[in-house]
């Protein structure tokens, strides 16, 4: 047993202080071989043995059976065994608790590899009581090294770019950015950790008690770190997170059944709850935060936040179906119902604002439709736009204004004018909020309602300059 710092040896020392260089030391720092170490009371002498996994006395605290003292394993004088050599009583150590000796950067990467190949092992060589800020320590070394290998090249680049940008005041924000991030990635990480280790220890509470403290979970959740290493490998880290996450689960949990010397299903179960609650929160937010349908055609997912009227993307989707149709068949669909015969979720975008339920196209519920063979349906979209009068500028299909004539969007079409508007997206409620427009060249534009009267009025000079009628109230049209 040598001292950390400067490696005299400690042994017969009552004085828990290296006598060399003056560093705190306490048996529990230790590790040794199995009754090879002789542990003395301080008064009057009896010696007891480790035998422990790690060489420590079981219990670490009883009454001296000679002189009754009551006694802790780190006030007691160690001497090695009678007749054990000094170097056999070393045990097998925890590389990382060795730091100072061996080195921060190889005791960290000898941890790493143990922590790999024996998560349970590892936590054995642990003692209990060395602090949780150690374990945090290193556990956040790991997932900001993790992240930085990952993602950090391209975070780090365009700061970078922006450093040596033309003008001083992105260069100022970009320095605030990465400042910023260097601060609140390892709080965000310490929450994260704290978070499983505190819901795995109430589970162990719950489901039997937990035999040691909160401290061991948060080194047993810490410590197994290493096993999200996948997570680390550069620009495509991602797509193996959930992998590194499920080995860090296991890993912790077999941390956690050794480390509190509880059963593994105990332990597994302790480890589950946290990512099951943070996939239940996550599903139950995205239902509360959005209108979800489901349909024979598919899920229509909307929104439902203030903004939802023209930042729920659905005119993306109703854009990206009427270029598609186009592209495939040459020409834009004579009615929007044909749309769904590219994409069947286009007929659901029609809808971001009212209730799909009660939706209508041509005069069919939207139900009819979605319950449609695909030869019934194109029939049924043939008919709707064989209603659409001769010479009508606009016509109403669900909560979107369709223009025409279409013509203005076929490949061929003498007309070269990206400006021309497709299709209108009105705000729910006229004069306020913002309006969502489907131009020709297949872009969306969004714009305040209140310049809606003066977008339609250029986009009617445009439209007579072409010698298409002009456009009627769009927003008060009629479905």
């Amino acid at each position: 047993m040598n001292c950390k710092t400067c490696d005299y040896p400690l042994w017969n020392i009552e004085k828990r202080q290296c006598p060399e260089c003056g560093s705190p030391f306490k048996p529990t720092d230790y590790t040794f071989a199995l009754n090879s170490v002789r542990f003395c009371c301080p008064g009057c002498k009896q010696a007891y043995y480790g035998t422990s996994d790690i060489g420590l006395l079981v219990p670490a605290e009883f009454d001296c059976v000679t002189c009754a003292r009551h006694l802790t394993t780190d006030e007691m004088i160690l001497l090695p065994a009678a007749g054990v050599a000094e170097q056999i009583t070393r045990g097998d150590t925890l590389p990382w608790l060795e730091r100072r000796r061996i080195g921060r950067f190889r005791a960290w990467f000898a941890t790493f590899s143990r922590v790999l190949s024996d998560p349970a092992k590892v936590i054995a060589l642990l003692p209990v009581e060395r602090p949780g800020a150690e374990a945090l320590t290193y556990a956040i070394s790991h997932f900001v090294l993790f992240f930085t290998a990952n993602l950090g090249v391209f975070f780090l680049s365009s700061q970078v770019r922006s450093i040596i940008g033309p003008t001083a005041s992105h260069g100022l924000g970009a320095i605030g950015t990465v400042l910023t991030a260097l601060c609140v990635l390892p709080l965000l990480i310490a929450i994260m950790i704290f978070f499983q280790a505190g819901v795995a220890h109430f589970v162990l509470v719950l489901s039997g008690g937990a035999p040691l403290p909160f401290r061991r979970t948060v080194q047993c959740v810490c410590f197994s770190a290493p096993t999200a290493f996948l997570s680390a490998i550069p620009c495509i880290g991602y797509a193996f997170s959930p992998v590194a996450l499920i080995w860090w689960y296991i890993a912790s949990g077999q941390m956690i059944a050794a480390g509190h010397k509880v059963k593994a299903w105990r332990a597994a179960l302790a480890v589950s709850v946290g990512p099951l609650l943070i996939i239940a929160f996550a599903v139950l937010a995205f239902f509360l935060l959005n209108d979800v349908r489901v349909s024979p055609l598919g899920i229509s997912v909307t929104p439902n936040s203030p903004a939802a009227p023209v930042t729920n993307r659905q005119a993306d989707r109703v854009a990206h179906a009427i270029h598609g149709y186009t592209g495939e068949h040459g020409q834009p669909p004579r009615h929007a119902s044909m749309l769904a015969i590219h994409d069947p979720l286009a007929l659901g975008a029609l809808f971001p604002r009212t209730d799909i339920a009660k939706g209508m196209l041509g005069g069919i519920p939207f139900d009819t439709l979605a319950r449609m063979k695909p030869e019934e349906l194109e029939r049924a979209t043939e008919s709707m736009a064989n209603q659409i009068p001769s010479g009508t500028a606009a016509y109403r299909a669900g909560d979107f204004v369709f223009l025409l004539p279409n013509t203005a969007l076929k490949e061929n079409s003498d007309v070269d004018n990206d400006d021309l508007w497709v299709a209108i997206l009105p705000s729910r409620v006229p004069g306020s909020g913002e309006v969502a427009v489907i131009k020709r060249d297949g872009e969306v534009e969004r714009f305040p309602a209140t310049e809606f009267d003066q977008r339609i009025k250029a986009q009617n000079e445009l439209r007579t300059s072409l010698g298409w009628p002009a456009l009627p109230d769009a927003v008060n049209m009629p479905k």
